[in-house]
């Protein structure tokens, strides 16, 4: 809580987040906390329930700059990241995670290949390449790029490339055809 670690030039491979609570299988950021991710690899993190690599909620953001996420994996959502706000009429906190030069490859998860927005959640990707990012075999999975789940949320993409996301890029699983496919 309220804390802001900048992490250069690391590797975070094979990392398990486990259990009920198995979330953030990399980093895990809430309530005020601020990463700062330069020139990271993320390879084949697991987490049980959200968040393969990264985990943002209730205020908690992230930015990654210039780093790779190559097949992480969650058998429910998001396996790159889950953003999750607070709705709260007292203090609502957006979690915001930026992506800058990055590049997201082969991640896999039950909805949401790669990325997984809840409510309140501002993502950005600048200059990223998504690629190859798939569901899970479920007859229920949603997209294989990214799943919105509120129009309460902001997907800011600029200067991005999409590739290859069969089952389409962008789904807002409460309006069923609102994806885009790619």
């Amino acid at each position: 809580v309220d804390s802001e670690p900048t992490i250069s030039l690391s590797v975070f491979a094979k990392n398990r987040a486990q259990g009920a609570g198995g979330a953030g299988g990399a980093i895990a950021t809430m309530e005020g906390s601020f990463a700062t991710v330069s020139g990271c690899a993320f390879i084949e993190n697991h987490a049980a329930i959200q968040g393969g690599a990264i985990y943002g909620v209730n205020g908690g953001s992230v930015t990654a700059t210039r780093s790779v996420f190559l097949g992480n994996r969650t058998a429910s959502i998001g396996s790159v990241a889950y953003a999750r706000g607070l709705n709260s009429l007292v203090d609502p906190q957006d979690s915001e995670i930026r992506f800058d030069n990055c590049v997201f490859a082969g991640n896999e998860a039950g909805l949401g290949g790669a990325l997984y927005l809840g409510g309140w959640a501002e993502v950005a990707l600048v200059n990223s390449l998504m690629v190859d990012n798939r569901v899970g075999s479920s007859p229920t999975a949603g997209s294989a790029g990214i799943i919105s789940e509120s129009a309460s949320n902001a997907l800011i993409a600029t200067n991005s490339t999409f590739y290859r996301h069969a089952d389409g890029l962008v789904d807002y699983p409460a309006d069923p055809g609102c994806g885009v496919p790619i």
